[in-house]
């Protein structure tokens, strides 16, 4: 499969609001200090619907929604400060679009483990130095020739776990479809610092924030796909028929 990607746009997203002053420093809990620089990979997939409106209203609506989502997640649209500290100065996060040359359906048919890397903004799983100043989260909108959409995101795993991740995207698509009465609850970004605050343990910080030195942690990765076919998913939601609001095939 010869697939060709394309980048015609990048830029920066800040957040639509500042934040405030007293917000300006985030404290990392301990283990977030002790997390390697690396970036958490994820893949949105969506088919073409009948949007009338066309591609670029679409990215227009996900990067207004998203300067507004970093207005929320402020810590996101900031830089590390110190190995204890994300400075939250509103610099923005990384917004990138590109074209892919074929149909999505060719590429999902089977997914090409191989190609993934591709429709994502920077590389995962390398482990950066802990000095280096880096954006906290990276998206690349990658539009296919059928008129399918796949939203690559790289978050660093300092601050986004795939729960936290998670709750991220849900106030990002939420605003985006015009549906804020959606976003359940506010993130605190305050306990997990006081309930776990960042030690002085400088041995264990160094053997942890070093570990790309001695070793290649990239060489160790290992990518594999777990398949639910439909049959598997009907079954699942067959399950899970008692709950309040019934669930969707995601």
């Amino acid at each position: 499969l010869r697939m060709e990607i394309k980048i015609t746009s990048r830029e920066t997203i800040k957040p639509s609001l500042s934040t405030s002053t007293e917000c300006k420093t985030h404290k990392l809990c301990l283990f977030g200090v002790f997390q390697l620089n690396t970036y958490f990979p994820l893949i949105l997939f969506y088919h073409n619907t009948t949007n009338t409106k066309g591609f670029s209203y679409v990215s227009t609506q996900l990067k207004k929604s998203l300067s507004e989502a970093l207005t929320i997640f402020y810590p996101l649209g900031g830089r590390r400060g110190d190995l204890f500290s994300i400075y939250c100065n509103d610099e923005g996060a990384i917004y990138m679009e590109a074209s892919v040359n074929i149909n999505m359906e060719e590429f999902l048919n089977p997914p090409k483990l191989e190609l993934l890397n591709k429709l994502l903004p920077c590389e995962p799983n390398k482990c950066h130095p802990c000095q280096e100043v880096l954006p906290q989260l990276l998206v690349q909108v990658n539009l296919f020739q059928c008129g399918g959409i796949a939203i690559g995101m790289c978050n660093l795993h300092i601050l986004l776990d795939a729960y936290s991740c998670s709750a991220f995207l849900k106030t990002w698509f939420a605003i985006c479809k015009g549906s804020k009465e959606e976003i359940s609850s506010w993130p605190d970004f305050i306990s997990a610092s006081s309930f776990f605050p960042p030690r002085n343990t400088i041995g264990v910080r160094a053997g942890m924030l070093n570990i790309n030195k001695d070793s290649n942690v990239e060489a160790k990765c290992t990518t594999r796909r777990f398949l639910f076919d439909s049959k598997s998913i009907t079954k699942l939601e067959s399950m899970s028929s008692s709950d309040e609001t019934k669930p969707t095939r995601y």
